[in-house]
């Protein structure tokens, strides 16, 4: 019996668990060696975090070429009912500039308003290029642990069986709600990419939800995969959280992502298909389905008319320091920016003051903040100055 109470009452469990494990980072490097001039690979997964995720890798004696990002959500049944843990995996390919052992030093990530750091490592790089063997499918233990997300996500522990046959007996039985097998056909369930609008300017944030509908009862949510975006900055709104599922009709629809976009470009913005795997057909066990969202794209318009922004959104900028100050003694001075937009945006600010003072360069420190589904933040940036004569 098809019920919509039941995956009501499932979205409940699915989405209002608390996480499972504190925030960890670990950080893994392609196993040499490398030829001179070869991609190379270093991957960070950052596990159970609940707000967003930011990484970088310091520079070192690379050269990077670029990073990519996908996330998901690994539920299980705990003592306090249904926990959720979201992994949220950056890659970064780096190309060596010499031979000899390569150090990758550790990767800093800010998540959930905490600097964490990765691990360091070395990879050795030889003259002259070096080709890879192709992992054979019967071997994936053994092969690349970069070749897909799936062995990424084996090789650190992420990839645990999901929602399966958790329950004894019916526990939904005083409830009113069937668990018997539901047939799932085609359309029965499906998995949607919603921008909250069809053109933006450059820089301004868009605004895309993820949601699973559902005409059967689901008892999971696996290997949820939102690749990167070419062409915007990517910041992650909601995943996995606590939210009200909707009833329309005989469908329920789920809000299990959302992300916010920075397109960089004039032109279309295309956002690739989401994929993901789901249990239904009944609220306990049931049968896979894969799901897969429609490409979409959004069209992106240069900015009003008038003088160039430096950056887009809405920021207030503030000076904190002392109003009078030693001369020969150091003072610092706080260079506040918050507000709501792209934070990596934000340049440097300029500090303009007599040529009598002396002016060091800023320590910068960043907090990330998501306030009404804007993406924002704070930036301070620590000026030092150093006056050398009175007045």
């Amino acid at each position: 019996m098809r019920t919509p109470g039941s995956a009501i009452c499932l979205a409940s469990l699915l989405l209002g668990g608390a996480a499972f494990a504190e925030v960890t980072v670990k950080e893994e490097i392609e196993p040499g060696p490398v030829g001179g001039g070869d991609p190379i690979q270093v991957l960070v997964a950052v596990v159970g975090a609940e707000g967003p995720v930011e990484g970088r890798l310091p520079a070192g004696d690379f050269q990077l070429l670029g990073t990519s990002r996908s996330s998901s959500i690994q539920m299980r049944s705990g003592p306090a009912g249904m926990e959720t843990s979201r992994n949220e995996q950056i890659t970064f390919t780096v190309v060596a500039i010499k031979p000899g052992p390569l150090t990758i030093p550790a990767a800093q990530v800010t998540a959930d308003g905490d600097s964490l750091s990765g691990q360091p490592g070395q990879v050795e790089v030889q003259v002259g290029h070096i080709a890879r063997q192709s992992p054979r499918p019967d071997d994936e233990d053994d092969a690349d642990p970069f070749a897909s997300m799936q062995r990424q996500m084996r090789r650190f522990g992420l990839n645990d069986p999901f929602m399966r046959h958790l329950f004894s007996g019916d526990p939904f039985a005083d409830q009113g709600i069937s668990t018997d097998q539901v047939p799932v056909k085609a359309g029965d369930v499906r998995l949607l990419a919603i921008p909250d609008r069809k053109t933006a300017s450059v820089g301004a944030q868009v605004t895309v939800s993820y949601y699973l509908v559902t005409r059967v009862p689901i008892s999971g949510i696996s290997d949820l995969q939102i690749p990167a975006i070419d062409g915007a900055a990517t910041r992650t709104i909601e995943l996995g959280k606590h939210l009200t599922p909707e009833e329309q009709g005989d469908e329920v629809r789920l809000l299990i992502a959302r992300r916010a976009l920075f397109p960089d470009a004039l032109g279309r913005l295309a956002i690739k298909s989401a994929a993901a795997r789901v249990t239904a057909g009944s609220v306990i066990g049931g049968q896979e389905v894969a799901v897969r969202s429609p490409p979409l794209t959004v069209g992106i318009i240069p900015l009003p008319a008038g003088p160039s922004p430096a950056v887009v959104g809405t920021w207030a900028l503030s000076l904190n320091g002392p109003a009078e100050v030693t001369a020969g003694q150091p003072a610092t001075h706080h260079v506040i920016a918050k507000g709501s937009g792209d934070l990596d945006s934000l340049p440097t600010p300029e500090l303009r003051t007599p040529a009598a003072w002396k002016v060091f360069p800023p320590t910068t420190k960043e907090q990330p903040m998501v306030a009404n589904g804007l993406v924002g933040g704070t930036r301070t940036c620590d000026f030092g100055l150093l006056s050398r004569i009175c007045g």
